[in-house]
């Protein structure tokens, strides 16, 4: 059920189908799935609570995200991978730092397409959290979402001043725009659940993020 909650809401982005009226149930379905969610995390509020939600629901949003993508004739297809790749990155880096992943796990299982369509951005992110991964382990429990999230914002800064580049081609600007809506989805998701954002501003943000261009 959620997952076909969260597929009958990517479809209608994509595709752009109905009126106001379609909008509006599927906003308020969407609506109803993270209320759900946050439901479920404010029974234990801690950070591996966290954690397992990140697992459920990053996987799910990366697949139907490049599911859809493939269907995509337009550049714009590389944006939505870039969210996918984002996804899927996100929980590859904090697997590593929580030494759930060996190193070359993580390696392996970080980047695809920003590896090789702009590596020197891949190696500057994949840098930060190794550095980072000196200390994490080490960090309280309690402490360990504030390290991740700052290591998200480093990020984000980083591929801002990336997408600032003038020697990028619009293929490369697209797919490191959606990579970076994807970190930033991961800070409005972390300040939702903890009680720093409205239900209806998290989607609202959600709804722009997943959006090309926005």
């Amino acid at each position: 059920m959620k997952r076909k909650i969260l597929m009958v809401f990517l479809l209608g982005i994509f595709a752009l189908v109905g009126g106001e009226e379609k909008k509006d149930e599927m906003r308020e379905s969407f609506t109803s799935y993270f209320a759900g969610i946050k439901k479920q995390y404010d029974y234990t509020r801690t950070w591996p609570s966290k954690r397992k939600i990140y697992k459920a629901l990053l996987p799910e949003l990366a697949d139907l995200l490049k599911q859809n993508a493939g269907e995509m004739k337009s550049l714009g297809a590389y944006y939505y991978l870039g969210l996918s790749t984002g996804f899927l990155d996100l929980l590859s880096h904090n697997s590593f730092l929580e030494d759930e992943l060996y190193e070359g796990e993580w390696i392996k299982s970080s980047g695809l397409l920003i590896k090789d369509q702009v590596p020197p951005v891949y190696n500057a992110i994949m840098a930060l959290f190794r550095q980072a991964s000196l200390e994490y382990y080490q960090l309280y429990v309690g402490h360990r979402q504030v390290a991740m999230e700052k290591l998200v914002v480093q990020s984000v800064d980083l591929l801002k001043r990336a997408l600032n580049q003038k020697s990028l081609n619009d293929q490369q600007k697209i797919l490191l725009s959606g990579y970076a809506a994807s970190y930033l989805f991961f800070l409005s998701l972390n300040q939702y659940l903890d009680n720093k954002m409205e239900l209806q501003t998290f989607v609202s943000q959600t709804l722009q993020a997943f959006r090309p261009g926005q």
